[in-house]
């Protein structure tokens, strides 16, 4: 079993141990049924995905533009984040991290910023969907000019034609 996957189990199995109350006498059988849950939640699908070399991969979807409006594109964002993964990629999303804790009307500019730099060290830039907000175009422009690859795909997660 590689080394990775197995610390990301043993991890699960640590934190599912933490649930059970050790006291009990029945918390051997609980401790054994929650490593057969923890061993199914990183099934085979992710042992392929945290064994093999990962490319950090920027985001790039409407935030607060778009016709979606911001709660729309919050669930858009999570949905192209997961195809990432999916693809054995890991996910930098900008916007769904940094309004975490930084005001989307006192401190977006602060956001922007951190997400450029962020894109400096990112292997690739994912742009999302057929709009184009200015922030996006912002980030697509400073890739390019980086020479971060830039993929085009539609709201599908399909290459973009």
């Amino acid at each position: 079993m590689n080394c990775l996957f197995k610390r990301a189990l043993d991890h699960c199995i640590n934190f599912e141990q933490k649930q059970i109350s050790v006291s009990k006498p029945e918390a051997k059988n609980k401790y054994h049924v929650n490593r057969i849950n923890a061993m199914n939640r990183l099934s085979e699908e992710y042992e392929s995905v945290l064994t093999s070399e990962k490319k950090l991969i920027y985001v790039c979807s409407p935030f607060a533009g778009g016709n979606k409006g911001i709660e729309g594109n919050i669930e858009m964002a999570k949905i192209y984040s997961r195809k990432v993964v999916s693809e054995g990629g890991i996910p930098f999303t900008p916007h769904l991290f940094f309004p975490q804790f930084l005001s989307e009307k006192t401190e977006r500019h602060v956001g922007c910023e951190l997400g450029l730099v962020a894109l400096e060290r990112c292997d690739e830039i994912w742009v999302f969907g057929p709009e184009r907000t200015p922030g996006m175009k912002q980030e697509i422009i400073y890739a390019e000019k980086l020479g971060v690859p830039v993929r085009y795909l539609d709201e599908n997660g399909k290459k973009a034609v």
